[in-house]
């Protein structure tokens, strides 16, 4: 019998979740956490660690019941962190669902403002260059008096484009199909 009540002395009890059986009305893993540090708190040795009222502890019940932060275990941050996230987990999802659909938003949009920067530059290129073949046509800037046949100016547009579009190989022979097609019409 003494050694029961000096253990009962000296050792503070197992939290109640370690000591619910598979027998228990109230399985053990519900009885993890919280209620295991109200419990726990109850049962302290020292009386100054204990619930200063019964009203203290019908609080801590309560906040347990409404899923809020225990006094029980105060001082985690992560706890109550933990705590605030399930009271509000519909709006913190919504709100995680929110951001990741205008996460996917803006890399669409900048996707295709990459895609359209590339279709103007592009663009640019072809237009220089066909702006380079029948320049020489302008009466005004021609070095010569004698202006050249069509299909000079299509042999001379081939020349170009082998040489100015080298490292873009789909507008290379996007190209020359095209001016192929009108080389082989004249």
């Amino acid at each position: 019998i003494s050694l029961v009540v000096d253990r009962l002395v000296r050792e503070e009890p197992q939290p109640p979740s370690r000591v619910a059986g598979n027998d228990s009305p109230v399985p053990s893993k519900r009885l993890r956490g919280d209620l295991d540090a109200i419990v726990q708190r109850c049962m302290r040795k020292s009386p100054c660690d204990r619930y200063p009222t019964v009203d203290a502890l019908r609080a801590d019940l309560q906040y347990w019941r409404a899923h809020r932060p225990v006094e029980a275990r105060r001082g985690s941050t992560g706890y109550a962190l933990r705590r605030w996230l399930w009271r509000h987990r519909f709006g913190v999802a919504a709100t995680m669902l929110l951001f990741i659909v205008l996460l996917g938003g803006l890399g669409a949009a900048l996707w295709q403002a990459q895609r359209a920067q590339h279709q103007a530059w592009r663009a640019e290129r072809v237009k220089e260059l066909v702006l380079s073949v029948f320049r020489e046509q302008d009466p005004l800037s021609r070095p010569g008096t004698q202006s050249r046949t069509p299909v000079e100016l299509i042999g001379d547009g081939l020349a170009a484009i082998d040489h100015e579009l080298k490292g873009d190989p789909a507008l290379h022979a996007e190209l020359l199909d095209d001016f192929g097609e009108i080389q082989g019409n004249l």
